[in-house]
């Protein structure tokens, strides 16, 4: 109890540290290994300018400072009657074997803030991926962000699975759906300015969807009448940009790429949410852009809301639409069939993370969905304990109920669909570590696949 009120305390009086070289709110987003995007969010009466310099390996400082690189795009975004604007850079002719700095110059002349940053070579290598979701900006918790930084947890990519910003939490104790576009962007800019893995030094890309708060508020559906309009203010902030050949955009804010061996589908589960009675999670239009995106051998498809959650009985694809989730679920594993695919699941949402292993009879072998939740926002300590005593859930392996995310370690060097999962607290804890390994059609592929 004592822990958790001293999160509470720091969420009120708690900013990111600031200095001269961590000025602005940095996102850095969609990266391939010669292209990468971010978003910088400024007062909108400041005039900023950008560039890149290959920064030395062996030390903090500039290789050639002779070497700049200017951004191959710079737009700069303002909203009326909000005193903040956005800007959005685009980076081209990197290279994923050198080290860069941004740089952010202020009224044309002076240095006001530097980042590290480097790019990718996403579908090849080891590397570490973050699962996140639920990031209530009045429950910061910058304890959970400063371990996930450090060399040993710091990941080499960050999916945030939704609800990275609750537009319905203006007043923490008073939920309500925001009802102007003005109201939408503020909340964006109050997040930004909140979170310190947007002050990092060393920037991590970020891929995102979103989920019920980042897309209006509790439970919203595609019904909604703002979401249409919320849908690119949130674009606007993630610079999510599509990359040909590593990037690509689906319907609504779905995603696939691959990374380090294994295929990701991340699936929009609001922007179509009730709309249509045989596909009413994420639309027949998306199922079907999903089911071509999938590859032969690994495939891990994400969503914000959990896809078996029918022993928690909370929302989720198979609890609400048991029905329509069977369909799913026999639509998905006769394409992983057809194509050598066998595929994990990830998730967030439910305020506690946890490894749930699927029974072999939904897709022929068994396999897990990953949940990860939360990184601050409300939490029960020991609430998966105490699900487990009054609503046992046969398929709970692993689990924690507190300020947590997941990391992923994968490797393309395998043959096999193999990996670790392991969760990192804001203690810097490790209350779970779990092998995850699954069989399927995946191995007629992986087995004789060349090792990169």
């Amino acid at each position: 109890m004592r822990a958790f009120l001293a999160i509470l305390a720091l969420s009120f009086f708690y900013a990111p540290p600031s200095s001269a070289d961590e000025v602005y709110s940095i996102l850095q987003g969609s990266t391939s290994d010669t292209v990468t995007h971010f978003t910088v969010v400024a007062p909108d009466n400041v005039e900023l300018k950008f560039e890149a310099v290959v920064r030395a390996t062996d030390k903090d400082s500039v290789k050639d400072p002779t070497q700049v690189i200017q951004p191959a795009r710079v737009e700069r975004l303002l909203h009326s009657g909000s005193l903040w604007a956005v800007y959005r850079l685009k980076f081209e002719n990197l290279q994923a074997s050198e080290r860069y700095v941004l740089r952010t110059y202020q009224d044309g002349e002076h240095l006001v803030d530097e980042r590290n940053f480097k790019t990718l070579i996403m579908n090849t290598g080891a590397g570490r991926i973050a699962l996140l979701s639920c990031m209530l900006r009045q429950f910061h918790n910058p304890f959970m962000w400063n371990n996930l930084a450090k060399p040993e947890n710091r990941p080499d990519l960050m999916l945030f699975l939704g609800d990275s910003v609750y537009l319905d939490r203006t007043r923490l104790l008073f939920g309500r759906l925001p009802t102007t576009e003005l109201e939408v962007w503020e909340q964006f800019v109050k997040q930004r300015n909140k979170l310190n893995v947007f002050f990092w030094k060393n920037l991590v890309p970020i891929v995102s969807v979103w989920d019920d708060h980042d897309s209006g508020g509790d439970n919203v559906s595609a019904k909604y009448e703002l979401m249409p309009k919320i849908r690119p203010i949130y674009d606007t902030f993630f610079a999510n940009e599509e990359i040909a050949g590593t990037v690509a955009h689906g319907p609504g804010l779905a995603k696939q790429f691959e990374a380090f061996g294994k295929n990701f589908v991340m699936l929009d589960g609001r922007s179509f949410r009730d709309l249509d009675a045989q596909s009413p999670l994420f639309g027949k239009l998306q199922e079907d852009w999903m089911l071509g995106q999938i590859k032969p051998g690994a495939n891990i498809i994400l969503s914000g809301s959990q896809f078996y959650g029918k022993g928690l009985k909370k929302d989720s694809f198979e609890f609400n639409w048991p029905e329509q989730a069977a369909v799913f679920t026999t639509r998905l594993a006769a394409e992983g069939e057809k194509r050598d695919a066998s595929f994990v699941f990830a998730s967030g949402d439910i305020h506690f993370s946890q490894i749930q292993n699927l029974e072999p009879e939904l897709f022929g072998y068994p396999t897990v969905e990953m949940t990860s939740s939360s990184v601050h926002s409300t939490i029960i300590p020991g609430y998966h304990r105490v699900l487990q005593l009054f609503r046992p859930n046969p398929r709970h392996i692993a689990g924690v109920s507190t300020h947590n995310v997941l990391l992923m370690e994968l490797d393309s060097a395998i043959r096999s669909f193999e990996f670790k999962v392991r969760s990192l607290t804001w203690r810097g804890k490790q209350p779970f570590a779990e092998d995850i390994t699954v069989g399927g059609p995946c191995l007629n592929y992986l087995t004789t696949k060349k090792v990169p």
